[in-house]
C-alpha cells in the first residue's frame, strides 16, 4: 500500500546566509583644481540623492551622473590629493543595480 510521507514545508522566509551580493570595488578620482570629486563604480550604480561621502570632514553639496560608471560629487571645498574621503554603511543616496549598498569604506587621495 503506498502511502504519502510526512513532510514540513521548507520556510524560506529568510535569505539564506549563502546569498551574499558581490560588492566590486570602488574607485576615487579627484580634480585638482576644482571642488569636485568623481567616484566610479565599475558595476553601476542608482543614484537617489547625495550620496553621504565626506571630503576632509565636509558633506557634498551636489551630485550628478556624469555616465553609467561615474558620480561627480560637488563639495564647497576645494577636493585635492592628499583628502581623506570617508563612505559610510548602507549609504541611502547611492546604491548597485541590484539593491546592495556601497560598502563602508575610508581613502586618502
Amino acid at each position: 500500500m503506498l502511502t504519502r510521507r510526512n513532510t514540513k514545508p521548507l520556510h524560506r522566509t529568510r535569505l539564506s546566509k549563502t546569498f551574499q551580493p558581490v560588492v566590486p570595488a570602488v574607485a576615487w578620482t579627484a580634480s585638482n583644481v576644482t571642488n569636485q570629486l568623481y567616484m566610479t563604480v565599475p558595476s553601476g550604480y542608482v543614484l537617489n540623492g547625495i550620496p553621504g561621502a565626506t571630503a576632509n570632514g565636509s558633506l557634498a553639496t551636489a551630485a550628478a551622473a556624469h555616465n553609467a560608471t561615474v558620480i561627480a560629487l560637488t563639495y564647497s571645498a576645494n577636493v585635492t590629493t592628499g583628502s581623506v574621503i570617508v563612505l559610510g554603511p548602507n549609504d541611502p543616496g547611492v546604491r548597485y543595480p541590484n539593491g546592495a549598498y556601497l560598502s563602508a569604506l575610508t581613502v586618502t587621495l
